[in-house]
């Protein structure tokens, strides 16, 4: 059934949209490579470097079979725009600003145009999509690849085709490449679909046929087909010999309110607006009685946050806000009717009657969004750029690199720092792999031999050692242990990185 509006004079507007859009675009690839990559980018750029498509496979399966699409799709835009910053977080950008397109039109199907309006102005400026739209990682084609799903989701409650389960398979079978977290979006697909069974449910949406047992085995069906689709990757994936040991959360009031803060991109006030509209939002669909759709944004938004959490929990893993991003659409959608609710209230003071007015609501949170984005845009990353450039320019032919936790990833910067790492495992040390990365297995630190640096002192070489807080205390040990026949000759600094260059102790001066 083609989307009639509730409100007849509020007609679709193409150029409105357009106009987000092209301001959603601006702010995202504005700066897009004036930061540095930081270390997880780095990791995803060389994953991605290998010149074959299977080569990129194998790369990304030795990585604790992280999902390829992403990879993929970095190493095709690197060879048609090259190796800078701004081409590898190209197809970032991009994938954000479609996010809101795709978002519109989901809240104009499952709300009405006025809402998907207020929805997509608000999401163009949302800080935390935006950190992610300019970041070269998955989430943002995960968030554009989430909201597809559910709109081809909602398409299937409402007018289910042939096409439409074609394109649901696909986009979840994508979704599961992207990410694993994808499983969640599709079991709060299937819990929702699963609560309209119940008598009189169906009918509290307008627009939506009645779901009965026949449309849960075919979702269940086409879920099946999307896992399908993605066992080859487990396959190949399950091979790895890497592991991943971060140091586990704390499940306490303080990772509550890190996860309030972060919400916004690390803004406690605009954390609680948000959510003070979002509250308004959802009383809003409940007095109109519209329990269904208020069920599907909820579902949405809240049901995957405490599996992920419980996941995190029992996998000992850590929380970062990117893992909650896809959810995120559901919750500015709620946020857009809780400024509309703001309209309906009677304000009675003259100090807050301006509240009634949809634009000064929605200008306000514009603005303290675009605040919030500001204040992200100086680079204060760890200059892992000026380290790698400094090494290309200093280390020279028969030099020792000990660089625990980056070492390899700075090849990105000094390729030929993989000829001069000193690796305890010498295969890992040829092919290029990260295997210094923090958390990946013990015996591939790049300090766990140090037998040749005082032939490489005696022998009138250097050692330069890379000291960051990925360095553990064992690992700043052996470094001393290794280096103790040595003398630094210089200390350089960028930022938070040090290098430190050592040399042969001559005349007994240490």
């Amino acid at each position: 059934m083609p989307y009639v509006s509730p409100h007849p004079l509020e007609k679709p507007e193409p150029w409105r949209i357009w106009l987000i859009l092209g301001f959603g675009a601006l702010i995202r690839f504005a700066g897009l490579g004036h930061k540095q990559l930081w270390l997880d980018e780095l990791i995803q750029a060389v994953r991605s470097s290998p010149p074959s498509f299977m080569g990129v496979l194998k790369s990304v399966a030795d990585d604790r079979a992280q999902a390829p699409l992403d990879y993929i799709i970095q190493h095709y835009v690197a060879r048609l725009f090259g190796q800078s910053a701004f081409a590898l977080r190209f197809h970032a950008a991009l994938f954000g600003t479609l996010t809101i397109l795709v978002l519109y039109y989901l809240a104009r199907r499952v709300i009405d145009e006025r809402t998907a309006l207020i929805t997509s102005i608000l999401y163009a400026v949302y800080p935390l999509h935006h950190t992610y739209s300019q970041e070269s990682r998955p989430y943002a084609l995960f968030t554009l690849l989430a909201v597809s799903s559910y709109l081809l989701f909602w398409h299937l409650l409402t007018a289910p085709k042939a096409w439409t389960w074609l394109g649901y398979i696909v986009v979840t079978a994508l979704l599961f490449y992207t990410n694993f977290f994808g499983l969640f979006a599709i079991f709060s697909q299937f819990v929702f679909a699963v609560t309209l069974l119940a008598p009189g449910v169906s009918e509290t949406f307008s627009g939506i046929r009645k779901v009965g047992i026949a449309f849960i085995f075919k979702f269940i069906a086409a879920a099946a087909a999307s896992a399908a689709l993605f066992v080859p990757w487990i396959v190949m994936g399950i091979k790895t010999n890497l592991v991943y040991s971060p140091l586990p959360e704390r499940f306490d009031f303080k990772l509550f309110l890190r996860f309030l803060k972060e919400l916004s991109d690390r803004s406690f006030p605009l954390s609680a607006v948000l959510i003070a509209l979002a509250i308004l939002g959802g009383m809003k669909l409940a007095s109109e009685k519209k329990f269904g759709r208020l069920s599907f944004l909820l579902c949405w938004f809240l049901l995957p946050l405490p599996l992920i959490f419980l996941l995190l929990y029992l996998e000992d893993y850590f929380f970062a806000i990117r893992q909650i991003l896809f959810t995120t659409p559901a919750f500015y959608i709620l946020i857009a009717l809780g400024i509309l609710r703001l309209s309906e209230i009677p304000f009675k003071s003259w100090a807050t009657r301006w509240m009634a007015d949809v634009r000064w609501a929605a200008g306000a949170v514009v603005l303290m969004s675009l605040i919030q984005i500001g204040l992200h845009f100086p680079d204060r990353r760890e200059d892992l750029k000026g380290a790698g450039l400094f090494l290309n320019q200093n280390v020279g032919s028969g030099d020792v690199v000990i660089a625990p936790g980056i070492g390899n990833v700075l090849s990105f910067y000094f390729p030929g720092i993989l000829d001069h790492l000193q690796a305890g495992d010498e295969d890992s040390r040829r092919n290029g792999s990260l295997s210094d990365v923090p958390g990946r297995h013990p015996r591939l630190q790049p300090v766990a031999s140090l037998g040749d640096t005082n032939e490489s002192l005696s022998a009138g070489k250097k050692i330069f050692v890379v000291k960051t807080r990925y360095i553990s205390p064992a690992e700043d040990l052996l470094i001393d242990q290794g280096t103790a026949n040595a003398v630094a000759v210089r200390r350089t600094e960028f930022k938070e990185v040090e290098i430190v260059e050592f040399e042969e102790a001559r005349n007994g001066y240490r």
